[in-house]
């Protein structure tokens, strides 16, 4: 008996550190480290620039609504915009390297870093409601509340006065109905509630805002210019989408 009470005796502070550790081992916590990336692409999830749209940037730095920042980017189109946010346009593929300035409170200007990125080609678009793709499934509360649809191309989300859904048909139970905008009718949701959960997107044009998309049009009297955007077909016949429920 005396010998276990003393092998007890040895055992307990190393039971105890043991103990004391395991305790610290539970409480550690990992911190994760912000990106350290001084301008973000606010329209792409992968940081990416696509060429011949305008693609937002923002400078990631605490003081950037500041107005305090500028951005030199060749050969490209930039314009500045309030609260660090800056407008790029590049039309051919490639590496675009984009300096930053920054102007103190003297006056002067000076060079505080430089960013590449990766430009790419639109790839092709998708059709989105509510933010979320439309692949082969949609959800039928996405429907009922946005009721509107827009589009994505790949990860790259223009804003709606960059590309914007014209019109589009749905066909429901051998049924076709019409939008004249980027609105589903109430036609269209009356009749997604009485259907089988299955339709198709039927002529979905959209018109897409890029310089080299507008067509220019000069009035043979009056000689005033109107620029037209030019329409592309997204989905003829698109596969069937199923409603969630």
């Amino acid at each position: 008996m005396r010998k276990l009470l003393f092998i007890l005796i040895l055992l307990t502070p190393i039971l105890l550190n043991a103990q004391q550790n395991l305790d610290t081992v539970q409480i550690k916590t990992i911190k994760v480290h912000r990106s350290t990336q001084p301008l973000r692409a606010l329209l792409s999830y992968s940081n990416t620039l696509y060429t011949n749209v305008s693609n937002l940037l923002t400078v990631t730095y605490p003081d950037s609504t500041m107005n305090c920042y500028d951005i030199e980017a060749s050969p490209a189109y930039t314009k500045k915009l309030p609260h660090g946010k800056f407008i790029i346009v590049k039309h051919n593929p490639g590496v675009l390297t984009v300096t930053i300035y920054k102007t103190l409170p003297s006056g002067k200007q000076i060079i505080v870093a430089a960013q590449d990125f990766d430009v790419k080609p639109l790839p092709q678009g998708s059709l989105t409601i509510g933010g979320s793709i439309i692949d082969s499934t949609v959800s039928a509360n996405d429907l009922a509340v946005y009721k509107e649809l827009n589009v994505a191309f790949g990860d790259f989300f223009p804003m709606d006065n960059m590309c914007r859904v014209d019109t589009f048909d749905l066909r429901i139970n051998n049924q076709q109905y019409q939008s004249f905008s980027n609105q589903l009718t109430d036609d269209m949701l009356n009749a997604l509630k009485n259907s089988d959960g299955v339709f198709r997107f039927i002529n979905v044009k959209v018109s897409l805002n890029s310089q080299q998309d507008v067509t220019r049009e000069v009035d043979a009297k009056t000689k005033k210019v109107t620029l037209k955007h030019d329409e592309y077909i997204l989905e003829d016949t698109s596969r069937y989408i199923h409603l969630i429920h």
